[in-house]
């Protein structure tokens, strides 16, 4: 059931003008290149081979640590100045209460 509207509901709608028109200004776009794919695979082939691995073109992350590309240390630092914070307020809060006298309890009658 419904599988058979959604293909029926998926056929009406790519059949529609607007998306056929669509398509091809978008095919148009991509078909508008100075060289096909395969021309530009050997051109960049050719380019690595020349430069010898073109080393300059290698992203910076290829050379990192893993722990750095992760950010890692960052995590760590973040981490540990939040724990940081959070003892000191701890802190100041146990040494606010300690200057507050305490409220006196009432004493429930046991029977």
């Amino acid at each position: 059931m419904f599988g058979v509207g959604l293909h029926r509901a998926v056929v009406t709608e790519c059949a529609a003008r607007r998306y056929r028109v669509r398509s091809r200004e978008i095919a148009a776009r991509y078909l508008d290149r100075p060289q096909t794919a395969a021309e530009s695979a050997v051109w960049w082939t050719e380019y690595v081979v020349r430069h010898r691995g073109a080393r300059h073109l290698r992203p910076v992350g290829a050379d990192m640590p893993l722990y750095q590309y992760l950010l890692l240390d960052v995590a760590a630092a973040v981490l540990a100045a939040a724990a940081a914070a959070l003892l000191l307020l701890r802190s100041l809060l146990r040494a606010l209460l300690g200057l507050l006298p305490l409220l006196p309890r009432r004493k429930e009658k046991r029977q």
